[in-house]
């Protein structure tokens, strides 16, 4: 304990490089999983426990799909995180504060810097993080992101998003949670990190 308080820059250096390594094995297992169609999956499971279909009963073969079902959601779900650029002294929005940067109702920083919003067009993930983050139907979110389109970056991938957020002083956007590099600094949303229960509205 003595050491990780006399060394906190190592400190923190070695904790970001956990939290990267985390999500790098998050995405090979999502990655893993995906890549195999239900059907195999299960000829799979059940095969190396070495059970036959046709002799399993009806209340084990429910039970075997309702485990499966519980195992493959997660690795199905792609969790978004807010990243910022590196200057950005804010680390922890609360999420009421975070749908009004949505919503163009906060327009500064703390410092000064003009809000830039970067959204990636076409994320799925994304209109429903935002939807839930601003309690709003998607034609609602849309309507509102159309009308303050000036302040709004829209790019193509989340490469682009962090690409843009790196780049542009004052810059927010969201991105899946395997998307995230060392060039944007990750926001605490209600003292949450990406992929802790809590960490934005679902």
């Amino acid at each position: 304990m003595s050491d990780c308080r006399s060394r906190k820059s190592d400190c923190g250096s070695e904790n970001r490089a956990r939290f990267f390594w985390l999500l790098q094995c998050s995405s090979n297992l999502t990655s893993l999983i995906t890549a195999v169609t239900f059907d195999k999956f299960l000829t799979r499971i059940v095969g190396s426990h070495a059970v036959s279909l046709a002799s399993m009963t009806y209340q084990r073969m429910l039970g075997l799909c309702a485990l499966m079902a519980l195992l493959a959601t997660p690795c199905f779900a792609h969790h978004m995180a807010v990243v910022v650029n590196k200057d950005n002294v804010a680390q922890n929005f609360s999420s009421t504060h975070l749908a009004k940067i949505v919503k163009g109702e906060v327009k500064k920083w703390p410092d000064g810097k003009d809000v830039v919003l970067v959204l990636h067009g076409s994320s799925p993930g994304e209109m429903t993080t935002l939807e839930h983050l601003t309690r709003m139907s998607e034609a609602e979110v849309k309507a509102v992101l159309a009308s303050r389109k000036d302040t709004i970056r829209t790019v193509g991938s989340d490469a682009d998003v962090i690409d843009a957020v790196a780049s542009t002083p004052g810059a927010i956007g969201f991105v899946e949670e395997r998307s995230i590099t060392d060039r944007v600094g990750v926001v605490k949303v209600d003292g949450k990190l990406p992929m802790e229960a809590g960490y934005l509205p679902h």
